[in-house]
């Protein structure tokens, strides 16, 4: 090879930096944290609080129910094992028992889809607030970020493989104010969702 070559070769692999360098710095990353606009969306908080609402009712039916397998239990007990009376308390009770259980079963199945449901509309959701901000702001890459909270007395109570594994699920380890676009992203959800929710009754057309 010749000083001519090496000097020709040194001079294209010089421009070719100079091209890729200025490319890579007009690069915009924005950082979210899922959890954190998951925790604070309005939506989320209603959603939360029917959910608990439905529990109560839950909570309150299954007590009816075992009530009346007690009432039907005592009635049973006090007639003779060998009548038809008892006999017939008996296949009363075992039907009961048998529709309470299959109720039980139903009655979580059906909360644990509704919540499965409505957690992946919400996931969405996020996911298409951070591409409409990713778009206004001119942002190439979006990344989520996972920080759990720790603090002296969290560490207290956990153990070192714990430790590991809640330090191995963080995935931005520096980053400035200035690429997190949460708080926008919250704020963008919120508005969407209304101050009266999506099912509030829209107001009255103006006479």
């Amino acid at each position: 090879m010749t000083p001519m070559t090496t000097r020709i070769d040194c001079i294209l692999i010089a421009l070719l930096a100079a091209v890729a360098v200025p490319a890579l710095a007009q690069d915009k990353v924005g950082v979210v944290n899922p959890a954190k606009v998951f925790n604070e969306m309005n939506e989320t908080k209603d959603i939360q609080a029917k959910l608990e609402q439905e529990r109560k009712n839950l909570q309150v039916e299954e007590q009816r129910r075992r009530s009346e397998l007690t009432r039907l239990k005592q009635e049973r007990d006090v007639l003779k094992v060998d009548s038809p009376q008892y006999r017939e308390k008996s296949q009363q009770l075992l039907q009961q028992a048998i529709a309470f259980e299959a109720w039980g079963k139903i009655a979580q199945a059906d909360l644990a889809r509704t919540q499965k449901t409505q957690m992946f509309n919400i996931f969405s959701k996020i996911e298409k607030a951070v591409q409409t901000l990713a778009q206004r702001k001119g942002l190439d890459l979006v990344v989520a970020e996972q920080r759990p909270d720790l603090n002296p007395e969290t560490l207290e109570n956990l153990t070192v493989d714990q430790l590991r594994a809640i330090l191995n699920q963080r995935d931005v380890l520096y980053r400035t104010d200035r690429v997190d676009i949460t708080q926008d992203v919250i704020n963008l959800l919120n508005q969407e969702y209304g101050p009266g929710g999506a099912g509030a009754t829209p107001p009255a057309p103006a006479p």
